[in-house]
């Protein structure tokens, strides 16, 4: 929602729907995933078809992957313990308050705002 929220109007939809993979594969770590042996490819699998299923460009936006990594940083600092390794700090915390939702009013938030960007189920 956060980054739906940030991106910009043509990307809301891809920002939206960037982690629509987690809902049919497990969310892993990022640090993680290198090390899964067909991960990557899994996810790109379902996010081509989350593509072809919303009319999305193939690919997420390198505006959204951006977006992404600042949000990140926003998690890091509000939501996580600190590191013993020092994270990448590539990019800027994108500077919005983390929103802990109840599982119905997150359900709730994301069908409006799916509707709300012209997604249809």
């Amino acid at each position: 929602m956060l980054l739906s929220r940030a991106a910009p109007k043509p990307h809301k939809l891809w920002a939206l729907l960037h982690d629509a993979s987690e809902a049919y594969i497990v969310d892993v770590p990022r640090p993680l995933k290198p090390f899964l042996q067909g991960y990557g490819e899994a996810e790109r699998r379902v996010m081509q078809a989350v593509a072809m299923r919303f009319n999305l460009h193939l690919g997420l936006p390198p505006i959204v992957k951006q977006l992404d990594r600042a949000i990140l940083m926003d998690e890091a600092r509000q939501n996580m313990a600190p590191s013993a390794v020092p994270w990448s700090t590539d990019c800027a915390p994108l500077g919005v308050c983390l929103q802990f939702w109840t599982p119905e009013r997150a359900r709730s938030e994301f069908l409006a705002a799916f509707e709300s960007l012209g997604g249809r189920a």
